[in-house]
């Protein structure tokens, strides 16, 4: 794994600087500027990767010491750590790739969020969390496009589901962004003309036998838009590479906004072959 640090190139550039005999402003400042633009580039690398993958963004600020050498309960590797997850490293942030963590026990990624969502930077996690999530594959769309009208659930807004998160377990808040709880799916009566029978929500753990979407992915998609009307979450299942999928169909009013996956595991997309 290639890892990626520009702390101390940063770091240099700022002592030399500081020495005037050095470097002149001017290229003091183009030397900064390109390390910055670099790293924004770097970034951009990441969230637009056409594997399907998820960043997270870790505040280095508020970290316990020794955090980066944590030890992985890893399937694949003994004396795996945190830092072998970390893709990119700025002055104030690590970005941890969760594919990293495995690719064959869904529950050690959503073990790892847990234990470390208080230390997530949200803002900047969203875009890329929406991104991961979100179906991009023209082959893909196609096939979700031709899902009949009649196989989706009602239209739930982001109110309903608040309230199903807060209504079932009143200690649950929503405005706090954490991987605890998620909204879990499961078919109810699937042939049945009423959409709002077709599909119940619940409040769950992180669970392999279920669907399950957490507060974060909604958020994300929340925050990510500016809305001309109610946004509206529809859930519905599609047979895809013989597997059944489920997915969430998400509009704006009557505009289409996108489909995302989120099923099974937390770090994969609609279209993974594992």
């Amino acid at each position: 794994m290639k890892k990626i640090t520009l702390v101390c190139a940063i770091a240099l550039a700022m002592m030399a600087c500081n020495r005037e005999q050095t470097l002149t402003k001017e290229e003091c400042d183009k030397s900064k500027r390109g390390l910055v633009e670099e790293r924004d580039n770097l970034k951009m690398r990441l969230i637009n990767k056409p594997e399907a993958q998820v960043f997270v963004v870790v505040n280095k600020t508020g970290l316990p010491t020794g955090w980066i050498d944590t030890y992985l309960t890893h399937p694949d590797y003994t004396d795996y750590k945190y830092k072998d997850i970390v893709t990119l490293e700025t002055q104030g942030e690590y970005y941890v790739d969760l594919r990293l963590i495995t690719k064959k026990d869904e529950s050690k990624v959503a073990e790892w969020l847990k234990d470390n969502d208080t230390y997530l930077k949200y803002p900047e996690t969203y875009c890329m969390v929406e991104t991961a999530h979100k179906v991009q594959e023209r082959m893909d769309r196609e096939k979700l496009d031709s899902v009949a009208p009649g196989k989706y659930s009602k239209g739930y807004t982001w109110e309903e589901i608040v309230t199903v998160f807060t209504g079932n377990s009143p200690t649950v808040n929503v405005n706090d962004n954490n991987f605890d709880n998620y909204l879990k799916i499961h078919p109810a009566n699937l042939s049945s003309t009423d959409p709002a029978q077709k599909y119940t929500l619940s409040v769950s753990a992180f669970t392999k036998n279920h669907v399950v979407y957490s507060i974060p992915l909604f958020r994300s998609i929340i925050n990510n838009h500016n809305w001309k009307g109610d946004a509206l979450f529809y859930f519905a299942e599609s047979d895809y590479r013989g597997k059944n999928t489920t997915f969430i169909k998400v509009m704006d009013g009557t505009d289409f906004v996108g489909y995302y996956d989120f099923t099974h595991r937390p770090n994969l997309r609609l279209g993974d072959d594992y």
